[in-house]
């Protein structure tokens, strides 16, 4: 395959993963009400790279190792811890008055910024999703591109972040459109339908690494 036919099947195969509503894009939204478009920029960030992670163990075979039920089951663990304390500070903001919350997230919001990266990274790392997609379907067709010299390597990941990147700025422009055209009942209805969902990720989870034990 050339560059173009790479670039696009990279592409294809990210937006196939974006287009799941799971942990990441809730979260990535919940976050763009709370924090604001920046904060959200570097959550996206780290979301993007654990994505390309992913990406780049498949290429190389590592992605198999996702298939091995003692690797889900710690990534499964992780991802509960993290999406409990997502759930808290959803259902905070939610609970919070709107001028409250907009006056502790201006200038002191920036400390957590740097943080905001790991949990994107983390979250993505530990969505029960991305294990799903990367083990049973995106690891092989990756693996199978014909991306097979440098070149054709990075032609297939630059397809596969660019999408990504482009899924996280539109979700994030939507959501911060839907935040300043319809109020802060929308913004605190949204914390709490996260909240509700990341409760939902978590129960699902344990489930999950129930039937495995």
């Amino acid at each position: 395959m050339n560059f173009p036919e790479l670039f696009i099947t990279g592409f294809l195969l990210s937006i196939s993963l974006c287009l799941d509503i799971g942990i990441v894009n809730v979260a990535l939204i919940d976050t763009t009400l709370q924090k604001g478009p920046r904060a959200a920029a570097l959550f996206a960030i780290g979301s993007c790279i654990g994505d390309l992670i992913y990406a780049v163990a498949s290429l190389f075979g590592i992605g198999l190792l996702l298939q091995y039920d003692s690797v889900r089951l710690l990534l499964n663990a992780a991802g509960i811890a993290v999406l409990l304390g997502m759930a808290s500070l959803a259902l905070r903001a939610a609970l919070t008055s709107a001028p409250a919350r907009t006056a502790s997230a201006t200038p002191g919001a920036d400390k957590s910024f740097f943080s905001l990266f790991f949990y994107g990274l983390g979250i993505t790392l530990a969505s029960p999703s991305a294990i799903i997609w990367f083990a049973a379907v995106g690891g092989s067709l990756i693996a199978q591109s014909g991306a097979h010299t440098s070149f054709g390597i990075f032609a297939l990941l630059s397809g596969f972040f660019c999408a990504s990147a482009g899924w996280c700025v539109f979700v994030i422009g939507a959501a911060v459109y839907g935040g300043r055209v319809l109020g802060p009942r929308f913004q605190q209805g949204c914390h709490l339908v996260s909240a509700l969902l990341f409760l939902y990720f978590v129960a699902k989870i344990t489930l999950t690494l129930i039937a495995m034990i």
